[in-house]
């Protein structure tokens, strides 16, 4: 009885999933459990002299201990390089080699790898680090570019995530892609310059220097994108309008790269052979021809699609791709039979051992998604030209549709639509040209490639920012896992060669379930604050109607606290905002602003400091109802034109019973004005903290007069503002006063009931910091 290896495949990845899950439990069995996998392979080798029935049973016993040490010990090796908690803020002195730099506006961001530790703490054992640089005018800048050696004098931040419920991992990122902390760079000095060698960093450098040196900034953006894997090539408005549109994915350079990489390594291939067989026939063995013609064209395959994963930048999807695709021309090249499915179980099973964790990011599951259906698909089908170009793309979203809802992006029939032109316009044309355009040496074909590159651009843009505007009906719900289960079960249904009458039938049963979706989380009302760091927002919401205050920072023009985390928690609940209050224009207030108004334009909007058309949160106190249970009104006061923070909008929300009042950054003087005025109407079940907790706010008498029963801080751990201020926090404690904080807690969210549920209590993943 033998095992199959799909199935021995399968187990290894459970097993080290598991492993990474279980990290601490397993660790401490970790020399025992040495023992048992030394005890199970002598039993492994007796049973294969004895040909016991008991060897199958060893075997998976054996890769089941094997996945689970790996991914445990894995897990504990990350973390001890992984800087402490504790040691945030600290100061550093290193030697670092520059792997990636990146210019912004302001600054410079670096990814290095730390040669040596000369001057730290005793618990600082990184190894990799992303660092931000602000440089002066007159500091030296041209030879910082990878491959050179510095000494920095650095401040240390641990990579902590903010903790919101959301599927996005960011401390599993970190820990995949070795970076063990980040910071800021406070002294440089640059001890060498980078040497001149063969490295891929070197030949990726030269090839970037290259480009920008032969063709247009709109040209060179798609070879150094498409081709050498540059994030930086295309603009933070582009990457939008990408994601918007559902053709991020040709914007990163994985298996679709690699494809065509791949298909242009045969033509060289072929091109070679056949010099080979009219130059040198002499030379070639008279018997297994065909033979060496495999060996020709698998080793031109694999050396120019292994030296591609190099030169663009060796993301892990590539290497993914790649490892993929030297599965199948092993497997073609191959005497024996092999199902195609063992080779895709075995190069997963490959993927998940050397990076434990790589079950938690987007791009894996969406790849593993789409090739497991595409292979389902193509199993036992005679296809046409036409149905092998549209099928796929029908069969993929279909198959996807549980993983765009898991990870909160809107399912728009827009999407399908845009990919139907992007995905023929990058395949055919833009990648093999801007290959092409790299590696032709003759100027002029270089001057027409780049004209027909730049036509090319030009129309998919045009067509993404067309297809962007479309107003098309979408779906945004949240789904669980039994009903993604579900769906995939059918899909394989549908995917298998069965007859056409069921065939029919079961193409149509997931496409019905779809309405099952809308009914998520709407009926279940909530109060959120999301952990957006140092800033605020509060979304309140009845199940149906949703009003949102503030939305948090804008930290860098990649990342903004409302396209990253308040939209999504949106997404994940189908909801749209239908009032959003903006309470003062200081950026960790209304700096995602923007973001939101982009994807809820209809949203009705009031600002505590508007502009000529802007709505003013400052002329009406009336109660304002969106439901039967949930009510607002604002409370008024007079303004000092000369602070921002005495500007702020004060918000009272009545929600199911509950009072919430919502102060925005306003101080002490502010708040005595409120009492004045209002009085006991203050009185309030939760209070947001004014202004974070600063010191200059949350007077004794505001907090007498409001008497809430929780106090809610919105801060950033360990920031350097040092929100909330300890003698405002013992202000709350001495009032007996329930305190939550994000930057200890992350999210808060309140249900009808009252109880307040935070992000970071109960269970928590192994590698996240507690």
């Amino acid at each position: 009885m033998r095992i199959p290896l799909e199935t021995a495949a399968l187990l290894l990845i459970l097993s080290v999933i598991s492993g990474v899950l279980m990290a601490p439990q397993v660790s401490a069995f970790m020399a025992p459990g040495a023992l048992i996998l030394i005890g199970l392979v002598l039993a492994m080798l007796t049973g294969m002299r004895q040909k016991t029935y008991f060897l199958p049973a060893i075997v998976c016993f054996l890769l089941i201990v094997i996945g689970l040490m790996r991914g445990a010990l894995w897990l504990e090796s990350s973390l001890e390089h992984r800087l402490p908690l504790e040691l945030d803020r600290s100061r550093a002195t290193l030697e670092l080699i520059v792997e990636e730099a990146e210019q912004t506006e302001r600054s410079w961001r670096f990814m290095m790898a730390v040669q040596s530790v000369i001057e730290a703490p005793d618990d600082v054992h990184v190894r990799r680090v992303r660092l931000n640089w602000y440089p002066n005018d007159d500091e030296r800048l041209n030879d910082l570019v990878p491959g050179a050696v510095v000494r920095a004098e650095v401040v240390l931040r641990a990579a902590r995530r903010f903790a919101n419920p959301l599927p996005y991992d960011y401390e599993a990122y970190m820990l995949l892609n070795g970076i063990d902390a980040i910071g800021y760079i406070r002294e440089l000095a640059i001890i060498q310059s980078p040497s001149v060698s063969l490295s891929p960093q070197s030949l990726r450098l030269l090839l970037m220097k290259q480009v920008d040196e032969q063709f247009p900034i709109v040209v060179a953006a798609w070879l150094k994108g498409l081709v050498l894997g540059e994030g930086s090539a295309f603009t933070p408005q582009e990457w939008r309008m990408a994601g918007s549109t559902g053709t991020l994915h040709l914007l990163v350079v994985s298996g679709l790269h690699m494809g065509m990489v791949a298909v242009i390594a045969l033509l060289m291939a072929g091109i070679g052979w056949r010099l080979i067989t009219a130059v040198f026939r002499w030379l070639l063995p008279r018997r297994n021809v065909v033979r060496w013609q495999k060996y020709w064209y698998l080793a031109w395959v694999l050396m120019v699609c292994g030296s591609y994963a190099l030169v663009s930048g060796g993301g892990i999807a590539v290497y993914r791709a790649f490892l993929m695709l030297a599965g199948v021309w092993l497997l073609w090249f191959s005497t024996r039979k092999v199902n195609v499915s063992v080779v895709f179980t075995m190069v997963v099973a490959l993927i998940v051992l050397h990076k434990p964790l790589i079950f938690t990011q987007t791009g894996f599951q969406y790849s593993i998604i789409s090739v497991a259906v595409l292979l389902l698909s193509f199993s036992g089908r005679k296809t046409g030209f036409w149905s092998s170009v549209t099928a796929p793309q029908l069969f993929i979203f279909i198959g996807i549709i549980p993983l765009v809802l898991h990870w909160n992006s809107p399912l728009n029939v827009g999407h399908v639509l845009a990919n139907l032109v992007a995905i023929p316009l990058v395949t055919f044309v833009l990648l093999p040209l801007s290959l092409l355009a790299l590696l032709v040496p003759a100027v002029t074909l270089k001057q027409w490639l780049a004209v027909i590159i730049e036509q090319a651009g030009e129309t998919f843009w045009s067509w993404l920012q067309w297809n962007d505007g479309l107003d098309l009906p979408q779906l945004q719900a949240t789904i669980n896992p039994g009903f993604g289960l579900l769906w995939l079960f059918l899909v394989w249904l549908w995917l298998k060669p069965v007859s056409f009458p069921m065939n029919a039938v079961l193409a149509l049963v997931p496409l019905m379930l779809l309405p099952v979706l809308n009914q998520s989380t709407r009926t279940k009302p909530f109060v959120i604050m999301p952990d957006v760091g140092q800033g605020l927002s509060v979304i309140a919401s009845d199940g149906d109607k949703t009003l949102m205050f503030d939305t948090g920072p804008v930290y860098s023009a990649k990342f903004d606290a409302a396209s990253s985390i308040l939209i999504p928690i949106l997404r994940s609940h189908g909801l749209e905002p239908d009032v959003v209050v903006i309470s003062h224009s200081d950026n960790d207030h209304s700096g995602g602003d923007a973001a939101l108004l982009a994807s809820y334009p209809n949203s009705q909007r009031y600002y505590g400091q508007p502009d000529s058309r802007q709505q003013s949160c400052h002329q009406n106190q009336d109660l304002q109802s969106l439901s039967d249970d949930l009510h607002y009104r604002f409370l008024l006061y007079k303004l000092d034109l000369k602070n921002d923070n005495n500007q702020s909008c004060v918000v009272q929300l009545e929600w199911f019973g509950h009072r919430i009042l919502l102060p925005g950054d306003i101080d002490a003087a502010v708040e005595s004005q409120l009492v004045a005025r209002y009085g006991n109407e203050l009185k309030s079940d939760i209070l947001v903290a004014p202004h974070h907790g600063s010191a200059t706010s949350s007077s004794q008498l505001f907090i007498d007069v409001v008497a809430p029963q929780q106090v809610w801080f919105s801060a950033g751990f360990n920031h350097r503002y040092g929100h909330p201020h300890k003698r405002v926090r013992a202000r709350y404690q001495n009032a007996s006063i329930k305190i939550h904080n994000t930057a200890d807690a992350g999210a808060l969210m309140m249900n009808v009931a009252g109880d307040v549920l935070t992000e970071r209590q109960g269970w928590q993943k192994p590698w996240l910091y507690h």
